[in-house]
């Protein structure tokens, strides 16, 4: 499994789609259900009998009160993944997805896939017609998401389990909504060793200062290393905030 995801991430996707051909499906279709559906997800293949070419491959996930087909020929990275598990019905039974109500722009779906020990990796996804995916993360625990003051961004709050210790680190995505890229985050000269979009850091807690501008609470360590962990955390475990700001590329 590692190694599967290892080389999904080396991929480095971030699909745009910009349409579809009439003979083409769109990369999710969305339809309206009573809400009186079970929970579930399926794969599906359609074959064109004039169509000498490989069936189409889709996931339907019939959610409380939608359906939703998604187009695996339109996000690689997933058919990449499927390709390579075994027991695929287990892998789709196993992914979790969630409708995110996102103010000034359409409803998008976060999608966990590939889950182990309660960790997923995480790919956004973009119903309208332009089609988007974004691969945020993998192998992580997805806590919460935060918009900024102006609507425009999206901060995302992952956490890891470190193996055999008994702290978290955390990882943090700031999505630009307008052009589906991420935004680097950066500090002053004092804390340019804190790096939030890896998993070093436990990351205590997050919120937006302004529209360029996040506020973080972080161990009051100078350096992520296993001692200094592992002193802070048999300590009083104090804290210290640390200011960063967007980049401007």
């Amino acid at each position: 499994m590692k190694k599967i995801l290892y080389h999904l991430i080396l991929i480095n996707l971030i699909v745009i789609f910009t349409g579809c051909s009439s003979n083409e499906k769109p990369v999710i279709v969305q339809e309206e259900m009573n809400g009186t559906e079970q929970e579930s997800a399926k794969l599906i293949e359609e074959s064109n009998e004039k169509d000498s070419e490989e069936p189409q491959m889709m996931i339907e996930f019939m959610l409380e009160e939608e359906q939703l087909t998604i187009n695996l020929d339109k996000i690689p990275i997933l058919k990449n993944y499927l390709s390579q598990i075994e027991n695929r019905k287990d892998a789709i039974d196993q992914m979790k997805i969630n409708k995110l109500d996102i103010e000034s722009t359409e409803s998008i779906y976060l999608l966990g896939f590939a889950g182990s020990e309660n960790m997923y990796s995480y790919l956004l996804l973009d119903p309208t017609d332009a089609g988007r995916s974004f691969l945020l993360t993998d192998r992580a625990k997805f806590l919460k998401i935060s918009q900024s003051p102006d609507n425009k961004k999206l901060l995302f709050y992952f956490e890891r389990t470190v193996k055999n210790q008994p702290w978290k680190t955390n990882k943090i995505v700031v999505l630009d909504l307008l052009n589906w890229e991420s935004n680097k985050l950066i500090n002053n000269a004092d804390h340019n060793n804190i790096a939030l979009n890896q998993f070093k850091w436990p990351i205590l807690n997050i919120k937006w200062t302004d529209n360029e501008s996040v506020s973080t609470t972080v161990p009051s360590i100078k350096h992520a290393t296993k001692d200094e962990l592992t002193k802070w955390i048999n300590s009083e475990q104090s804290t210290k905030q640390v200011e960063f700001f967007i980049a401007n590329e």
